[in-house]
């Protein structure tokens, strides 16, 4: 496929406490200038943020800088329903939510796009390696070799297990993308205009936990499907700690676990 006919893309990140090096906007790495656009939102803290331009009168494509303007929520609306805002004024074709503390490796960012050129209902969903919290060393979680995807359990529990040999047959190359049942949250590409046709994110939902499963019984449940891009790389920090709290979400406060 011409990478010209990949669909623009627009990056939504979301974060409260997270240091200023560790953010997304920070750790670009390598990326496609003709199908990135950037929008962040430090929604816990109120941000939500909108598109970026480049330089018009730059030589080339390498000299292109990228700016995003910042708006902040009125009051903590907590992960979720920044996100939803974020999508709402987001510019590009496709969407792709990335969670702040995040990595992203050579070439991410095109695999993720191609599948859903091909068909708008379909979510995509990189393979997630693990960045340490204390060292930032980045690894790979499962190999080269076998793939993964995401299930859950009844008391809904999002695990991971390998992906089965039925679904291993219908794919002609090991690095084709396959399909997957759920999807872990925080990283993922969406057409735009079919997630806001989903109704986005239940806007009852406090903070974050229980989303993935929402979005991924409405996409399945209105004839589309996630597919995992072996691909496509991003690295994810598993903290240690939470380095903030819920604010008026506090896990305390009547109905918030019911609500997620």
């Amino acid at each position: 496929m011409k990478l010209n006919l990949v669909p623009a893309g627009t990056i939504i990140s979301v974060w409260k406490g997270s240091k200023r090096s560790s953010c997304i906007g920070r750790r670009l790495g390598n990326f496609e200038p003709k199908h990135l656009e950037i929008a962040k939102g430090p929604g816990e803290n109120g941000e939500a943020y909108h598109m970026p331009s480049h330089k018009k009168n730059a030589a080339d494509e390498s000299e292109m800088e990228w700016f995003s303007e910042i708006s902040r929520n009125k009051e903590r609306e907590g992960l979720i329903r920044t996100r939803s805002r974020g999508a709402s004024v987001a510019t590009g074709e496709v969407i792709v939510f990335l969670d702040a503390h995040c990595e992203v490796n050579i070439n991410w960012l095109p695999p993720l796009l191609a599948p859903i050129y091909r068909d708008r209902t379909v979510m995509t969903v990189p393979i997630i390696d693990g960045i340490d919290y204390k060292t930032f060393e980045y690894r790979s979680v499962y190999g080269s070799e076998n793939h993964f995807r995401g299930i859950f359990e009844w008391g809904m529990l999002y695990k991971e297990n390998e992906v089965p040999k039925r679904e291993q047959r219908r794919r002609q190359h090991n690095s084709e993308p396959y399909r997957s049942p759920t999807h872990a949250g925080g990283l993922f590409a969406i057409n735009r205009e079919y997630f806001l046709e989903l109704g986005a994110y239940d806007p009852g939902l406090l903070v974050w936990g229980g989303e993935n499963f929402e979005l991924s019984f409405k996409i399945w449940q209105c004839g589309g499907s996630i597919e995992w891009v072996p691909c496509s790389h991003v690295g994810h920090v598993y903290r240690g700690f939470m380095p903030y709290n819920f604010g008026k979400l506090a896990p305390e406060e009547e109905g918030t676990f019911d609500n997620n």
